[in-house]
């Protein structure tokens, strides 16, 4: 079975407001999801698995999800906080998600008291609902934060020996756990160097951002420019900026001070 978000051991990037255990916690607000039209699972009562060093995940009363929709298979994985997991294909018409859920029948004691609760592959599912919100990518950390600050710092960005964005009106967007990202208007941007392509990411935090390579001399700087048309409400203020990963542009120079590059999974 191919490894998906859920699988994976992502370090402090995942769990960036504690190192070590989990969280097992009332997620209070309803959350459906939704497979071939079809609301497949919607309550009121979810809970919040968070592990250290992995993505938070939505489990549901086994009562609040359509189980007649569910076919048990033979798949089956081992955790060892939560003890071995039977997986369920879902089926609505005449589509299938394979291994799309889990559950743990006989839960290790120590772990959560997941037992009687299931739980899906997020890009299995054709859409999430928190309340009458949609959200993208996988569940949000509640103990996450991301502040969004106009700013008058004079920002300089430096990518293949050009100057490619000067600013002195950013929007400086801070996000647990992440660093710094510089947010600047298209107009403070050397536009003619950056060529749109057909990438596309989603952040359960922010929205969906669309992305520019870089073009300078004969190189070319792949997906290295984002930025979010549309973003979700709380992150309006970035809406039509544009962004450049810190990690792999020659340097950013804030107040003419050259900032440390940040180490990330997206660093080169």
């Amino acid at each position: 079975m191919k490894r998906v978000l859920e699988d994976l051991f992502l370090g402090q990037l995942a769990s960036p407001s504690f190192s070590q255990g989990f969280r097992w916690e009332d997620s209070r607000r309803r959350v459906r999801v939704v497979f071939a039209g079809v609301t497949v699972a919607n309550s009121k009562r979810v809970m919040l698995l968070h592990e250290f060093g992995r993505l938070p995940v939505f489990y549901f009363p086994l009562e609040d999800v359509r189980m007649d929709l569910m076919e048990a298979s033979d798949y089956r994985t081992h955790s060892p906080l939560k003890g071995e997991a039977s997986y369920w294909t879902l089926r609505v018409s005449d589509r299938r998600a394979e291994h799309a859920a889990w559950s743990y029948p006989q839960p290790l004691p120590e772990g959560p008291q997941i037992q009687g609760y299931l739980a899906f592959y997020w890009d299995q599912m054709d859409a999430w609902y928190e309340e009458e919100q949609r959200v993208y990518a996988h569940a949000r950390d509640p103990y996450k934060r991301v502040d969004i600050l106009p700013s008058s710092r004079h920002v300089r960005i430096v990518l293949g020996g050009v100057t490619i964005a000067d600013t002195h009106r950013p929007q400086l967007l801070l996000e647990t756990g992440l660093p710094i990202r510089y947010y600047i208007p298209e107009q403070d941007i050397r536009m003619e160097f950056l060529e749109a392509t057909e990438t596309t990411t989603r952040c359960p935090y922010k929205g969906m951002a669309t992305y520019w390579s870089a073009r300078i001399g004969e190189k070319i700087f792949k997906d290295i420019v984002w930025s979010y048309h549309e973003p979700l409400p709380a992150c309006t203020p970035i809406a039509h900026f544009l962004c450049v990963y810190n990690e792999r542009v020659d340097a950013i120079y804030v107040d003419d001070e050259r900032m440390p590059v940040p180490k990330t999974i997206w660093s080169e």
